[in-house]
């Protein structure tokens, strides 16, 4: 049986073209950006409309039908966010909005598809005042906007998950998984497994539609950072004892001690201090390896998961607006070791610790 999802993404090329200016940059030379060319998704448009543009530009990508599909596979479009909205369609049929850069969505387009297909995705970024933008871009707040999040098609079987999260850590030491399993029954009941170096943490029955949660024990898993290169955390949903989707997640579990007076961060054996925390906005900033970053703003999934295995530190700034569902999202790299508020955040009240994470206090030194 085929391993489910399969991915196809859409990095490039792609067109675009500039639907609307409201404020426009200058290029070096003192001239105007062009208003239509290439790109290579995802991006922001700071490169080929200047770091200040704001206004409506539409991204177009041509694909063809996936080849081979059988009766019961289906195709979606996900896309993992857009600065600040985005609105899509499909061979000029309208699929769905984008709500923020961090917010995926994700479409079926299993019905909709033709042997040759025109991809079209329309990010707005808009003058907005610094509230409206801490609460829509929070950590973009400075940066271009555009479409930086990755779009991709999947291949999904008749059932597949959605929202699925996996952390590890706590005292004692707990697996915490939630999701929810999306497509039909049929006959054969459906189980997940959640297995480590072939040893099985979890297994239960799970139903359609249904949130389902799992809390194990989880002391065999080691601790964060690893001296070794690490063993995944497999997941995967069964149906009649045959893999119908499958993803990984980092085998480690987090153990953190925070002092705020000395504003360090006890990993295991190691130590990291605050103090010595390099702020980063964008992943291609982190040019030599550091010890501790200081995330300003939600970077990309491949970012973390590099961190996890380099060792790297990460303390991620939070927005209130979107806070659960950023600590939600990101809990499963154990290279986050810790929260901090961002600035439009004062009187926003916290947990002590959140997905076995501190919230951290980011002095004026610091920030």
């Amino acid at each position: 049986m085929a391993n489910y999802p399969h991915r196809i993404r859409l990095r490039g090329p792609w067109e675009f073209e500039v639907l609307e200016k409201i404020s426009e940059d200058r290029t070096s030379d003192g001239s105007t950006f062009a208003s239509i060319g290439r790109a290579k998704l995802p991006t922001d448009w700071g490169e080929t409309l200047g770091p200040i543009f704001r206004g409506t530009v539409r991204y177009r990508r041509r694909f063809a039908r996936p080849t081979g599909l059988s009766s019961d596979e289906s195709v979606w479009l996900t896309i993992a966010g857009a600065d600040a909205e985005g609105m899509l369609r499909l061979n000029g049929q309208k699929l769905g909005t984008v709500e923020g850069y961090f917010l995926d969505a994700s479409f079926d387009i299993t019905d909709r598809l033709e042997e040759r297909n025109v991809l079209e995705l329309d990010v707005r970024l808009p003058e907005m005042s610094e509230q409206d933008a801490a609460r829509c871009r929070g950590g973009r707040e400075h940066l271009p906007g555009g479409p930086i999040g990755l779009a991709a098609l999947e291949v999904r079987t008749t059932a597949f998950l959605s929202g699925l999260t996996v952390t590890a850590g706590g005292e004692p030491p707990q697996l915490l998984a939630e999701g929810r399993v999306f497509g039909v029954l049929g006959d054969v009941p459906l189980e997940i497994a959640f297995t480590w170096q072939q040893h099985e943490l979890a297994h239960q029955a799970v139903r359609p539609g249904e949130l389902f949660q799992v809390s194990v024990p989880a002391g065999m898993l080691p601790v964060w950072p690893l001296e070794d290169a690490s063993s995944p955390i497999q997941v995967k949903l069964l149906q009649g004892g045959s893999c119908v989707w499958q993803a990984e997640t980092f085998g480690a579990r987090t153990e953190i001690n925070y002092d705020p007076a000395t504003h360090t961060l006890g990993c295991g054996s190691h130590a990291f201090s605050l103090e010595e925390a390099i702020p980063i906005a964008r992943p291609e900033n982190a040019r030599q390896k550091p010890r501790i970053l200081r995330a300003t703003t939600v970077l990309p999934e491949e970012f973390y998961s590099a961190c996890d295995e380099a060792g790297v530190a990460i303390v991620q700034r939070i927005s209130p607006h979107w806070g659960s569902e950023i600590c939600r999202r990101l809990s499963c790299h154990p290279s986050i070791i810790g929260w901090y508020l961002s600035p439009e955040a004062a009187d926003f009240v916290v947990e002590a610790n959140t997905d076995f994470r501190p919230w951290v206090a980011v002095t004026p030194r610091t920030e």
